[in-house]
């Protein structure tokens, strides 16, 4: 051999490995024992025989410069023909000599996504599909990583499922983890995690965090785009909050936060008042009893996140708000004109006073930011706002009192914005907004 290169073994444990300078991939069979110092190949794929190492024709069995090799449950033999810029495809258990590939993945140049230089094949176990490290592949030739559907599935000149550019240059290895988690190398030394991405919004104006960033104190829920959480729904109704539940923790930079709710599509936490202010976070979701990471990404950090909850749970629209006699208030059920209202939201950033992480407050605890609310046509007095803090009843809500003026206009919608350090809660384009319903007497 001469610059052996990738390995595999296939059902029954025979060895097969690329050998790039001689243009080939030999075949090594079990013996009855192990394997023997200085045992001969007894099969080559890729030359007409041992002898043979031209890689310049264009017969459809010849490799060249073969790299990364793998073999299927079904003894497919995959090769990472580099110097082709394809895939070949044989059957591992063929007796035949000189034998022809059963399949070429290999695009053609004037589609939009050809293979480059393919360096590393991995055959995933769970679905079957082909994994291919792209090294030169992709925008500025820096590489990429592509998934094609199982054996079964493929048609002539195949394009990719999935285009995966990666975050350095020249992937070279690709491989999945016992979860089916992506795991690459590149050629800027080093390895590349991949895990199921996740969408993150701040749990009372619903913004994902592409449009508004968390804050510390703030209650946030988070979504998968890859397989579920946990194969069950549980809600921790008690105080202190735990910091796992259903066998599942959230970990901002690390470390793991409160949890309120798990269930196989969602999960609601609370970011601690601890927590950074500005910049990005690392967030994991991961099973606690076997470290398997669920779904990863990164969060941005403001020091205030302001948001109400509202009725329908999307961030407009009534405001989960409670009248001066303790009922709900609705536009069946108003609030008169003069009094006391009290709006609920979350996101009021870093607190002096606040309690412990998932735990509720013993007493009054301020914002350490102004507060000012926006009803009906102006804001309203700042001496209207009698209350702007934690709310004594759950983790990480924010209750803000305030007297409703004599001058609102009666509406069971009446247009409210509350801003927190000049912050309002919500961005909403032209007819969405927050409203209470108010009356005269």
């Amino acid at each position: 051999m001469s610059r052996p290169f990738g390995i595999a073994f296939t059902p029954d444990l025979n060895l097969v490995v690329s050998d790039i300078a001689h243009n080939r991939v030999l075949f090594f069979r079990k013996p009855e024992g192990d394997y023997t110092n200085g045992q001969a190949a007894e099969r080559v794929f890729g030359q007409p025989d041992f002898n043979s190492s031209t890689g310049s024709t264009s017969a459809p069995q010849r490799l060249m410069s073969p790299t990364g090799v793998s073999v299927d449950t079904a003894n497919r033999l995959y090769v990472a023909d580099t110097g082709r810029a394809r895939v070949a495809i044989f059957d591992a258990g063929t007796t035949a000599q000189d034998p022809t590939p059963i399949f070429l993945m290999d695009t053609p140049p004037q589609t939009n996504s050809p293979m480059n230089s393919p360096h590393a094949v991995y055959i995933s176990p769970f679905s079957g599909e082909i994994w291919v490290a792209d090294s030169r592949g992709g925008t500025g030739s820096l590489g990429r990583i592509l998934r094609y559907p199982r054996y079964d599935l493929l048609v002539q000149n195949p394009a990719p499922e999935f285009i995966l550019p990666t975050a350095g240059r020249f992937p070279f290895s690709v491989a999945l983890d016992q979860f089916g988690n992506l795991i690459a190398t590149d050629g800027s030394n080093r390895t590349l995690f991949y895990y199921p991405g996740l969408a993150v919004r701040q749990a009372a104006n619903f913004y994902l965090l592409s449009q508004r960033a968390l804050a510390p104190n703030t209650y946030a829920s988070v979504g998968t785009f890859g397989p579920p959480f946990s194969d069950q729904t549980a809600v921790f109704d008690q105080v202190p909050m735990n910091k796992t539940l259903a066998d599942t923790q959230v970990l901002l930079n690390e470390q793991p936060v409160p949890l309120h709710f798990v269930s196989p599509s969602q999960i609601n936490f609370y970011v601690p008042n601890g927590a950074p202010q500005t910049g990005n976070a690392e967030l994991l979701i991961t099973r606690q009893s076997t470290g398997q990471v669920l779904g990863s990404g990164t969060v941005p950090l403001s020091n205030v996140a302001p948001g109400m909850f509202t009725k329908d749970n999307n961030g407009t629209g009534q405001i989960a708000a409670v009248n001066s006699d303790g009922t709900i208030n609705s536009a069946s059920n108003p609030a008169a004109r003069g009094t006391f209202i009290s709006l609920y939201g979350t996101g009021v950033g870093v607190l002096s006073g606040s309690p412990a992480d998932g735990d509720v407050p013993s007493g009054p605890v301020n914002v350490s930011y102004p507060t000012r609310v926006f009803m009906g046509a102006g804001f309203v007095p700042d001496e209207n706002i009698q209350y702007s803090g934690l709310a004594g009843c759950c983790v990480g809500l924010w209750q803000v009192n305030v007297k409703i003026p004599e001058n609102i206009a009666p509406s069971g919608t009446v247009p409210l914005q509350v801003l927190l350090n000049g912050v309002p809660n919500y961005d909403a384009p032209t007819g969405q907004r927050t409203t209470i319903a108010v009356k005269q007497q």
